[in-house]
């Protein structure tokens, strides 16, 4: 039988997430447990005053409590300065020589092979829910789907998916991915100064530009200025992009190696959030006020000692590895699970009520997303998942052929090839790579007697010509 702790660690094995490079910061995910964490608030507290308003005490509204959570939406805007810090990293590294160069293929290939399919997976989901539950036609939601899967269904509709309210961040997501090779020139203004002053211009020229919502593309429609895309377009975000850059751009060059006075960079982080929850709570310009807020608490947070401790907690980076899934169904699991929720007796306090509904349902989300993580998000981690359920297939579907595997012995190569001849047409001719030679295997082509696949020849013989050649 297994110790309590050994299948702490083997849970914990299963859960934390797996990076291409390997190389894993458990803050970087406490910071998206504090990100995924504020958006469930957001949409707990959002169920409970569409279900539950007649059941809370007068006055609720003004309260501090209903104010932060009200606008605990800023988590995507958290979400995006994570995305910023994170693709910035590499780009940063390699304009300074502290590592490989990114190749601009295999990093859009990264992209598409790591957040498509559970994303994919979780709008089938969804579609299957809105036809079996709501009653919804799919007729009529086709075309939202395949808007959304094409991460275009806010410039389409310029509204929210109504496949997955939660998509149109994603799309966002997407339209900086698309543009970060371009952004990443930045990297490459050798002299620091000037190049943290271009990211701060720009990412104060856009927060203006947010705020006071002067964007030349606007047009006009009915004599009112509408924002074009439903303000769901990456202008609209983009300052928390850079900020996330500028965070890599020190992470990467200033912040390599420990801090002496970790205390200042705690009393940073506190400031940070401090700033960030009244923000929530007071009527203040979200958009210039947030960017330095935030970067702030993530400073302290990455160099700080107590800060950075609080938020590397196995529990806290656990989950925040899980933010991907967990964002993706969690406003699923809300409705689910608040149809029983809200039978459950009430205090008649807002305040009450909102904690007690917001810990079950926290309870819930992060057990039943666990399980969707390791099915359907933790499988597609590993970068070489592709090749990996091909090869899966071949062994048991004899006659695929196997044309494009990569780093597998030359005799593999052969045998794929053979297949070939063995079930019919032409043969062709295999261009294979192994390790970082090149190799042609030819086999001369008969469409009129076909000869049972020969033994795989030595390395050496005249199948498999010079490399050099």
């Amino acid at each position: 039988m297994l110790s309590t702790a050994r299948l702490g660690r083997r849970v914990r094995g299963w859960l934390v997430r797996e990076t291409s490079t390997g190389r894993y910061f458990p803050e970087i995910d406490g910071l998206r447990f504090v990100a995924v964490l504020l958006v469930i608030l957001y949409h707990v507290n959002g169920y409970l005053v569409v279900k539950c308003r007649d059941r809370f005490d007068a006055g609720f509204e003004q309260s501090w409590l209903y104010r932060f959570v009200l606008h605990g939406d800023m988590g995507v805007q958290l979400f995006f300065v994570i995305s910023g810090l994170v693709l910035g990293i590499p780009f940063a590294a390699s304009a300074r020589g502290h590592g490989s160069g990114v190749s601009i293929g295999q990093y859009f290939k990264r992209r598409i092979t790591r957040l498509e399919p559970p994303y994919i997976i979780a709008l089938v989901v969804s579609l299957g829910l809105l036809i079996g539950v709501r009653g919804e036609s799919f007729s009529t939601l086709w075309p939202h789907l395949l808007a959304s899967i094409g991460y275009v269904h806010g410039i389409a509709y310029h509204k929210y998916s109504v496949i997955s309210t939660v998509a149109w961040s994603l799309e966002i997501e997407v339209q900086f991915y698309v543009l970060m090779p371009l952004l990443g020139l930045v990297y490459f203004i050798h002299h620091a100064r000037s190049r943290r002053l271009m990211m701060c211009a720009g990412l104060f020229i856009a927060a203006y530009f947010e705020q006071s919502r002067i964007d030349v593309l606007c047009i006009a429609a009915n004599g009112a200025y509408v924002r074009p895309f439903g303000g769901l377009f990456i202008y609209n975000q983009l300052h928390y992009f850079l900020v996330g850059l500028l965070l890599a751009d020190l992470w990467t060059n200033e912040w390599r190696h420990p801090e002496r006075r970790q205390r200042a960079w705690d009393v940073a982080a506190v400031i940070g959030w401090l700033c960030i929850a009244i923000a929530a709570v007071a009527q203040v310009p979200h958009h210039i006020v947030l960017p330095p807020a935030i970067f702030m608490a993530y400073a302290g947070c990455l160099r700080g000692s107590w800060a950075k401790w609080l938020v590397t907690r196995p529990p806290v980076f656990i989950i925040g590895g899980m933010c991907y899934t967990i964002y993706l169904y969690h406003f699923i699991v809300i409705g689910l699970l608040g149809r029983v929720v809200v039978r459950v007796g009430s205090s008649g306090l807002y305040a009450v009520d909102l904690v007690l509904y917001a810990v079950s349902m926290f309870t819930g989300i992060v057990v039943i997303c666990s399980v969707l993580f390791l099915l359907f998000e933790r499988p597609f981690m590993n970068r070489h998942w592709p090749s990996d359920t091909l090869a899966w297939l071949r062994r048991r579907v004899e006659w695929i052929p196997r044309l494009s595997a990569v780093g597998t012995p030359k005799e593999a190569h052969l045998e794929r090839a053979e297949a070939w001849s063995a079930w019919g047409g032409k043969r062709p001719e295999v261009h294979v790579t192994v390790g970082r030679q090149s190799v042609e295997a030819r086999i001369e082509s008969s469409e009129e007697q076909r000869e049972p696949p020969s033994p795989t020849p030595p390395p050496g013989s005249g199948m498999i010509p010079d490399p050099d050649r």
